[in-house]
């Protein structure tokens, strides 16, 4: 190979170089609802089972099993006391008696 064939060969290399792959994935989870339980809330319970809720409240409150519970935009948040901070939970983690409390105590019809 001559030295012409090479350096004619060169541009047409760089045509050849890898390009940079960049790929973004975004995924976007509701935040958590601006949630403050006051201590002094009073908690009904909703008949014929172990949950009780906040008719007072004005977003989905519900208590069990020493947590607290709201469903807010087709998410499930937990706190561990009133004033604590909220965290996403799985639906599937969410305890049935929470998932069994009829719509008519939602403060705020789930979707």
């Amino acid at each position: 190979m001559t030295v012409t064939t090479l350096v004619a060969l060169l541009p047409a290399g760089g045509l050849l170089a890898p390009a940079p792959a960049d790929e973004n994935i975004g995924i976007n989870v509701a935040p958590p609802p601006a949630l403050v339980v006051a201590s002094l809330l009073r908690l009904r319970t909703v008949p014929g089972s172990p949950v009780f809720y906040g008719p007072s409240a004005d977003y989905n409150l519900f208590a069990y099993g020493g947590r607290y519970y709201s469903f807010h935009s087709g998410t499930w948040f937990v706190a561990a006391s009133p004033g604590s901070s909220w965290g996403i939970i799985a639906t599937n983690r969410v305890p049935q008696p929470v998932l069994a409390v009829p719509a008519t105590h939602y403060k705020i019809p789930s979707a």
